[in-house]
């Protein structure tokens, strides 16, 4: 048996009863995109002129500032936090790559899945240009691209990214709110005549590089286009995708290799030998997972208090199918030993903390997953609550579902039915060992400690070799 030990947590588990609601205050550290970051208000400099349009972040309010007019002004738009977890991803790589045709070098990164050019390309084909004309700006910022040049203007084994290339790489470092600042360089931006450089988080350094348009070269020093298959452009002031013309010049950042043919290549199948059923699963960083959720039923609806023991969503059985099964804690755990011996006895009558991994209600040679490692699923994905939901629900407008988990908001029980379509509830050990939820609602995802009211879904995680 594998002990949760073995997850880097800081204590050793130790049988026993599980008491009250206790709320972890552990998290990832968090950085801000302020100019300055101070302890106090009192920390704060003097609002002179030379500081005007200055952000700064005050950590005792958790509150972001900026310089106008001679005061410090309350502005939470003007700073955005972040989790600074990503500093040790070990997704996060940079290496260098020479092209062959013209003996050109450059800085490349590996964020998750996708490694990227951190410089735009610089290769002379017809249809593109330097900015105003002048080969210094093509030495510093690279080269400017019409569509056609684009297309094929990528070294042999890289190409030119499309839309959902670059959404997986918004999920990654976090989701449209802070894309723009994590991945533009440090130096060089200005916006209404102040500094508005990045903090180039992920060492992509996203360059404001401005643009053409027969002739013509503007926005510079303030914004920057990149070139997308099909003849999109993601504009990163803030990160959102324009349409663009064709004859328009854009900077163009290569992607290595088939990414799609890359992300097939991390989803599978699992056959649970138990009923025959076969569920999609999905390799994210070095873990994998069920890319759906659990739906194991035995055939025994009510345990030995005469409580049923599981549901499908509203009790209509289609919904076991779409959505998965909802379990009570004991039949999610195991209680009973039907499976393994990992935790056995720790149902509703008796709260013990669970101190291995334990296998629960999953296919052999799969867990219910412990706090820790969804929280590792988390760091992969940039912290995007996003990156983990399904497309296509009307209250999560901005799922992009970047790494194929798949999560929907199918609700959960608790003296009734709720949250369906705004929310995902999944069963969870957390790290003292006792019960709780990996809770996904609309704009954020998180751990939340049991509360003593609710059910959830189960979503398995394949044990490490």
């Amino acid at each position: 048996m594998k002990s949760l030990v073995l997850l880097g947590a800081s204590a050793l588990f130790l049988l026993s009863a599980c008491g009250g609601d206790s709320e972890s205050t552990s998290g990832p550290a968090k950085s801000t995109s302020a100019d300055m970051e101070v302890s106090t208000y009192d920390g704060l400099p003097s609002c002179a002129e030379k500081r005007e349009g200055k952000t700064a972040y005050v950590k005792d309010q958790e509150q972001g500032y900026v310089c106008q007019n001679g005061k410090w002004v309350e502005d939470d738009d003007a700073v955005i936090i972040y989790s600074s977890s990503s500093e040790k991803n070990p997704l996060v790589n940079t290496d260098s790559f020479t092209d062959s045709r013209d003996g050109k070098k450059y800085r490349t990164v590996t964020l998750g899945y996708q490694i990227w050019m951190a410089e735009n390309l610089n290769y002379q084909v017809q249809g593109s240009y330097c900015y105003d004309d002048n080969p210094a700006n093509c030495n510093e910022y690279g080269r400017l691209y019409e569509y056609d040049a684009a297309e094929n203007a990528c070294p042999s084994g890289w190409h030119l990214p499309s839309d959902d290339d670059f959404q997986i790489l918004i999920a990654f470092v976090g989701g449209e709110d802070s894309a723009g600042v994590v991945l533009k360089s440090t130096n060089g931006w200005m916006h209404d005549n102040r500094d508005a450089n990045g903090v180039d988080r992920f060492g992509f350094a996203a360059l404001p590089a401005g643009k053409g348009y027969k002739g013509k070269y503007s926005s510079m020093l303030e914004s920057t286009y990149y070139r997308l298959l099909n003849g999109g452009c993601l504009y990163l002031h803030s990160a959102h995708v324009d349409e663009c013309g064709d004859n328009s010049a854009y900077s163009v950042r290569c992607l290595k290799g088939n990414v799609r043919e890359e992300k097939a290549s991390a989803y599978g199948t699992l056959v649970d030998e138990r009923d025959g059923k076969t569920y999609k699963t999905v390799k994210i960083g070095s873990q994998t997972w069920m890319a759906e959720n659990l739906n194991y039923y035995d055939g025994v609806e009510l345990n030995r208090e005469g409580k049923k023991r599981s549901w499908c969503y509203n009790d209509e059985p289609d919904s076991c199918a779409k959505y998965g099964r909802i379990y009570r804690w004991s039949v999610a755990i195991d209680s009973a030993g039907t499976f393994s011996e990992m935790a056995k006895g720790c149902g509703e009558g008796n709260q013990c903390k669970i101190t291995t991994l334990p296998r629960g209600v999953c296919p052999e040679g799969w867990h219910i997953p412990v706090v820790a490692e969804w929280e590792t699923l988390y760091s992969v994905m940039g912290e995007s609550p996003y990156a983990m939901q399904k497309k296509g629900f009307e209250k999560w407008p901005e799922a992009n579902d970047a790494y194929g988990f798949s999560v929907i908001p199918a609700g959960y029980k608790g003296k009734g039915f709720y949250g369906f379509g705004s929310e995902a509830v999944f069963w969870s050990v957390a790290d003292d060992g006792c019960r709780g939820f990996w809770h996904v609602d609309a704009d954020k995802a998180k751990f939340d400690s049991y509360s003593g009211e609710g059910d959830g879904y189960v979503r398995c995680l394949k044990d490490s070799p």
